[in-house]
């Protein structure tokens, strides 16, 4: 499925800790690691928790028989590790499921990209914009939905950056 998809690098071992060789290896960087739960040797639930306790960086996408359930709690079980999980996928992946997923990890690459590339300011910078009244006030109503009646208000600023905009 995944070279059907156009994925070029695709790395394949035959259980948990072969996985984990393979996190180890430097020289190339794993993006997502797929996850059959039922790996022989060591499950997919404690490769799951060496990954987070060993810290590697690599998303994961689950991938079981198991029931829905029982897979999402798995999920969430992961993301409190503080492994980056993408999602699960009841057997068999379909290439659209796939598909999807990898969509999240390529949105999820572009935020951290850009978030890596934001300027970073200095508490004098913010100082001198505050002094340049370069803040604006916003203000945003709390509406109750079943009435319609306004409930409250946010308020939020936003910085217009005479370089970076708002």
């Amino acid at each position: 499925v995944l070279a059907n998809l156009g994925a070029r690098d695709i790395i394949e071992v035959v259980d948990g800790t072969a996985a984990l060789e393979a996190l180890r290896d430097r020289s190339r960087r794993v993006d997502i690691t797929f996850i059959d739960l039922s790996l022989p040797g060591m499950d997919g639930l404690e490769l799951i928790r060496r990954i987070a306790t060993e810290n590697y960086r690599t998303a994961i996408v689950l991938l079981s028989a198991l029931d829905g359930s029982l897979l999402l709690s798995i999920e969430t079980m992961a993301k409190a590790y503080g492994v980056d999980t993408l999602g699960t996928i009841e057997k068999p992946a379909t290439p659209e499921v796939v598909q999807s997923l990898i969509d999240v990890y390529a949105g999820q690459f572009a935020k951290r990209k850009a978030a890596a590339e934001a300027p970073n300011f200095s508490f004098g910078e913010l100082q001198q914009a505050l002094r340049a009244q370069e803040f604006e006030p916003l203000f945003q109503p709390k509406v109750e939905l079943a009435t319609g009646q306004m409930k409250g208000v946010e308020a939020f600023v936003r910085w217009r950056h005479p370089q970076y905009g708002l």
